[in-house]
């Protein structure tokens, strides 16, 4: 009975896809990579990094890996980019970077004002290929709002 109700309000975790070596060693280089190019270590995302070491598993992040989980990885996806395409450290970012920072920071004050949600792609059309341009694309939406900067 206690486990159907924890399980009616998700307390229990869903059994996650059990990924191959290949695919776990394939993620653990772009992790690395990662944490490189960002100039951090493995707990800046995941708090209990020692322990995933040891068995595998770094599925318990930080505040700051479920952002980057959630929001960031997501979104380099869709606009074909990686990490380095805005961040050249832990708290440095390229000239690409620097505008998408006084985007956010755009975004998130207007949103508070609840007129609209705005995101990326309120203003910006993903690109259909990797080839193209990751944000070059921008909806006629976009030329309004500039004014309000």
């Amino acid at each position: 009975m206690l486990l159907l109700y924890m399980a009616s309000f998700g307390l229990i975790a869903q059994r996650r896809f059990v990924k191959s070596y290949e695919e776990k060693k394939k993620i653990a280089e772009d992790m690395k990579k990662l944490a490189r190019s960002l100039g951090v270590k493995c707990r800046f995302c995941h708090s209990e990094a020692d322990k995933g070491l040891r068995l595998g598993d770094f599925t318990v992040l930080t505040k700051k890996g479920e952002f980057a989980q959630q929001v960031m990885f997501p979104l380099a996806k869709k606009f074909f980019v990686n990490c380095g395409y805005c961040h050249a450290g832990k708290d440095k970012f390229t000239d690409m970077g620097k505008k998408a920072e006084e985007d956010l920071q755009f975004m998130r004050q207007y949103n508070r004002q609840g007129k609209k949600v705005l995101n990326c792609v309120s203003c910006h059309i993903p690109p259909q290929k990797q080839e193209e341009h990751p944000f070059r694309f921008l909806r006629q939406e976009a030329q309004s709002l500039r004014h309000l900067k």
